[in-house]
């Protein structure tokens, strides 16, 4: 019996959206936009110790809004008042995190020193997927339920490589 997950499918459409978006916006976009100094100006809000917070007229809190070191966050809070998505900078560029219902990081989008990384996981936040850049090409790495690898798949600037694993992560097969 097949079951489906609507979140996790709209989850996943929107990271992969977002992701096409970013991969046209930097193809075919205009030059970066950085923060302007603004002045004196009456229209600027200084962000708080501990993060702005954004309430429903009832007082139920939306989201948040902070600042650290690499810059600043968006969290935005579900009905139940836990987290379900972050967006922010670090020090090497931004990222997106999704929550499931249990507050449990199910999906994200990091950039990392050489290039993004994407990762998916189970409602337990075990790792079952993840799609990364390295020095030389890319990486897709498939895991089970467990977070145990089962797949790697890595190309680099010469050849391709699968590596296909057993449960006690020997190699059952490679190629080439």
């Amino acid at each position: 019996m097949i079951r489906k997950n609507n979140g996790l499918t709209f989850v996943l459409a929107g990271a992969v959206g977002l992701l096409v978006g970013l991969l046209l916006t930097d193809r075919f976009g205009s030059q970066p936009t950085f923060a302007q100094k603004t002045g004196n100006q009456s229209n600027v809000m200084i962000v708080p110790v501990g993060g702005l917070y954004f309430k429903t007229p009832d007082g139920r809190v939306v989201a948040k809004m902070a600042a650290n070191q690499d810059g600043g966050n968006i969290s935005i809070f579900n009905a139940a008042g836990q987290t379900a998505a972050w967006v922010g900078a670090v020090s090497d560029g931004g990222y997106l995190t999704i929550n499931n219902n249990q507050g449990k990081r199910i999906a994200g989008l990091w950039a990392i020193p050489t290039g993004g990384s994407f990762g998916i996981a189970n409602n337990e936040a075990r790792s079952v997927a993840g799609i990364y850049v390295s020095q030389d090409g890319g990486r897709l790495i498939i895991n089970n339920n467990e977070g145990k690898m089962g797949m790697d798949l890595t190309a680099d600037k010469d050849s391709g490589n699968i590596n296909i694993y057993n449960k006690e992560k020997d190699i059952m097969w490679s190629a080439p």
